[in-house]
């Protein structure tokens, strides 16, 4: 508590804070000026030519298996040939997913953190996220890519959520909600895109081997979600559209290519993100809060009394 006097007082968070809000207006300004690209007039048209029905079977059959994704797209504000639609929405989107990172955070760090500290911790990781990118117009401006990506981010955050008070809920009823709810939002995150279906699959055979071994637990519920799971990647995966996409990257079948291409890249971004970004500063100056947390409640401590080795691993 004295460290946290000494270099994080009530005036220094409000400084910072405001200089991350600052920080990440402009980007919401931004989206006064954004404009649709021309895929996302074609999705609009062709929705309107051919219906949503048959143009869903058309891009499952010879696009991707994002049969999440494929729904939300057709919300696509250019069926209505609507631009005003098109910036609100994307706007919306940009605020939901700043919304659900603080979510995310508060549910894990609620018990030890005051309310305005839980919102420097999301600001920080915003900014980080916004800056440092590899494209914020792509990201978030485009609505397809917004559609896709950051629809599945959000969605992985909102399935931890749910798998954390499932997991601590000793109320049946209770129990049975969260666990519905997670096996909506993963068949959701798998429907998203490929890269959120690797992912929740990883993540959710993690938390399997977890609750078995560490936890000693055979939870019914962490078996119904990992059949789920497998349902849902199994479905994104296996759609025709993805072997007919694959066909035009050279390398689409090239397992060492792609083995080689990760670990270059993982070890060139790994200096850049922690030298060449602001992540180190950002860091320095939570290192209070981030104390104050470590320092919790036994029950906070066992949460994040994690190896550094293994979270590398699970990184990779």
């Amino acid at each position: 508590m004295e460290l946290k006097e000494r270099f994080y007082s009530s005036k220094q968070e409000f400084v910072f804070l405001a200089i991350l809000i600052l920080s990440i207006l402009p980007f919401l300004i931004l989206h006064y000026f954004n404009q649709p690209t021309s895929e996302d007039f074609i999705y609009g048209e062709e929705t309107r030519r051919i219906g949503f029905v048959k143009e869903y079977k058309v891009l499952y059959k010879y696009w991707g298996g994002r049969y999440f994704g494929y729904i939300l797209m057709f919300i696509n504000p250019l069926y209505l040939k609507s631009i005003v639609g098109y910036k609100v929405i994307t706007f919306i989107l940009m605020i939901l997913f700043f919304y659900m990172q603080y979510l995310f955070i508060n549910e894990f760090t609620k018990k030890n953190l005051k309310f305005r500290e839980r919102v420097v911790i999301t600001l920080s990781v915003i900014f980080l996220y916004l800056y440092f990118m590899p494209s914020v117009g792509q990201g978030f401006y485009w609505w397809v890519s917004a559609i896709f990506y950051h629809v599945g981010l959000m969605l992985l955050m909102l399935f931890c959520i749910f798998y954390s008070r499932q997991s601590e809920d000793n109320n049946g009823k209770s129990k049975l909600l969260y666990t519905v709810l997670c096996a909506i939002t993963i068949a959701a995150i798998a429907g998203s895109n490929e890269l959120a279906a690797a992912t929740i699959l990883i993540l959710m055979f993690i938390l399997f081997i977890k609750s078995i071994f560490i936890d000693r637990k055979f939870r019914i519920a962490d078996l119904f979600l990992a059949g789920v799971t497998l349902i849902s990647v199994y479905y994104t995966y296996a759609a025709p559209g993805n072997i007919q996409r694959g066909k035009q990257y050279e390398n689409s079948q090239n397992f060492m290519f792609s083995l080689e291409s990760t670990f270059s890249f993982i070890f060139k971004e790994l200096l850049t993100w922690t030298f060449f970004t602001p992540l180190l500063i950002i860091t320095f100056i939570l290192i209070p809060l981030l104390i104050k947390l470590a320092s919790g409640s036994e029950e906070t401590k066992s949460t994040y009394r994690i190896n550094p080795l293994f979270s590398l691993v699970s990184c990779l």
